[in-house]
């Protein structure tokens, strides 16, 4: 069965620039005291959600009920709780770019948890032998969908994140997840 998860979208930055604008402090306590802790904090708040990503994945390849609603759960409860902490994180000097984009992305993880792997959670609840060739195709079809979203999303959220770089004169290092 393919991986459900999906890909990570990370630029890393790297500071080439004079010190920013005032430090400011994450809910959870993390303080930012430059452009480059900035990105790098949503980028382990992504982490963490992708991280239950593959964890839920796994379960999928399993085939088991219970660990399976147990991971989607987890996941669901990680993106929202992901959300809520971007949402209360203070923008970085007059940031308008990075942390609404990472929000974006955040929401696709959401819909992307709750409706498409939702769906696919409820196809495979009776096991594989109860798999259906219809089933199948509704899933290659999500799969599918998934690709096309995760796409848009990737390009979307990447001109973002150069756009910050460029505000704050920062180098983007191109990695193999942001090409």
């Amino acid at each position: 069965m393919r991986k459900w998860i999906v890909g990570l979208l990370i630029l890393s930055i790297t500071a080439c620039a004079p010190k920013g604008p005032d430090p400011v402090t994450a809910p959870d306590g993390t303080e930012i005291s430059s452009p480059v802790d900035y990105n790098n904090y949503f980028i382990a708040l992504q982490q963490q959600v992708i991280t239950k990503m593959g964890t839920f994945s796994e379960s999928l390849e399993s085939f088991d009920t219970s660990s399976i609603r147990q991971e989607h759960k987890a996941l669901i409860q990680t993106i929202d709780s992901t959300i809520e902490k971007a949402e209360q994180t203070p923008a970085y000097g007059d940031d308008d770019v990075l942390k609404p984009a990472f929000l974006d992305l955040f929401r696709f993880y959401q819909q992307l948890s709750t409706e498409e792997y939702g769906t696919i959670v409820n196809l495979i609840e009776g096991g594989e032998s109860s798999i259906s060739d219809d089933d199948l195709r509704v899933i290659d079809s999500l799969t599918k969908s998934i690709e096309l979203q995760q796409t848009k999303v990737k390009a979307s959220f990447n001109k973002a994140q150069n756009r910050f770089a460029e505000q704050y004169q920062l180098e983007v290092e191109k990695t193999k997840a942001n090409q």
